[in-house]
């Protein structure tokens, strides 16, 4: 066989392996390099970065239960809807007073007990909002016991805030129990207002219209009665407490010389 018919058979396939290798260079060259992770932040950049970015890293601290208890909601708004007449109006004004009471009650006790005047005094506020808003309604037996409840768990905390020594593992009880008490009237006293007669709406001369309350139902005489006998009862029974209170304060002094002789 002659060299050059060896050339000729070698040749397709000396071609074939050089494209092969020139392929592999190719993808070599294709092939990205590795890259490295990125270095962990250092304190001065996690300080630096934005707001959007930042850890929330407030969890730990004291304050940040403080802002978890103030942003707490103890008794929700009820604002009225709608033309309401004279009782309704009234019902939901004191539904207003007694939702800001409570409120600088809880605000007092959280700071303390410092000002514990102020305290006896909102707590006091607190049960004439509950007597007027039982003198809406009086004839409306269910909801006068609401009433009676609220009003009874609020003067047992005026009774705790007023005692000398006083306990405060006491005081935070007797509160809840008032906070409870008052929440269930507040709804009940919002959906008797709601219940009440709408005021008849009446276009005057100039166009505009003005509401009238519709006149009120009349009155069962003998029931009127017993609801005179009952508010009378209430009034000696809060007489009756203040003199008490009052005795209680007069006596303290003396006793407090006594001990010190």
């Amino acid at each position: 066989m002659k060299p050059s018919d060896v050339l000729r058979w070698l040749s397709p396939a000396v071609l074939i392996l050089a494209l092969a290798g020139c392929e592999k260079e190719r993808e070599a060259d294709v092939t990205p390099p590795a890259v490295e992770p990125p270095p962990p932040p250092t304190l001065t950049e996690t300080v630096n970065a934005p707001a959007s970015e930042e850890l929330d890293l407030t969890a730990d601290r004291p304050e940040a239960k403080t802002t978890e208890k103030q942003k707490q909601i103890l008794l929700d708004d009820m604002p009225p809807s709608g033309p309401l007449n004279l009782n309704a109006r009234k019902c939901y004004a004191l539904i207003a007073s007694t939702k800001e009471k409570i409120e600088k009650i809880s605000a007092d006790l959280d700071d303390g007990g410092k000002q514990i005047t102020r305290l006896i005094r909102t707590s006091d506020d607190l049960s004439k909002d509950i007597t007027e808003l039982a003198e809406i309604w009086p004839y409306d037996k269910a909801f006068r016991d609401l009433c009676i409840i609220a009003k009874r768990h609020t003067l047992v905390l005026n009774d705790e805030l007023a005692r000398v020594p006083r306990k405060w593992t006491h005081v935070r009880w007797a509160f809840t129990n008032a906070l409870k008490s008052v929440s269930k009237l507040r709804l009940s006293a919002r959906e008797v207002a709601e219940l009440e007669p709408k005021p008849q709406a009446i276009v005057g001369k100039d166009g505009k219209v003005v509401y009238v309350d519709a006149p009120p139902p009349p009155v069962d005489p003998a029931i009127a009665k017993r609801e005179e006998i009952v508010k009378k009862t209430e009034r000696m029974r809060e007489q009756m407490r203040r003199i008490e209170e009052e005795k209680k304060k007069e006596t303290l002094p003396t006793d407090l010389d006594s001990k010190s002789r």
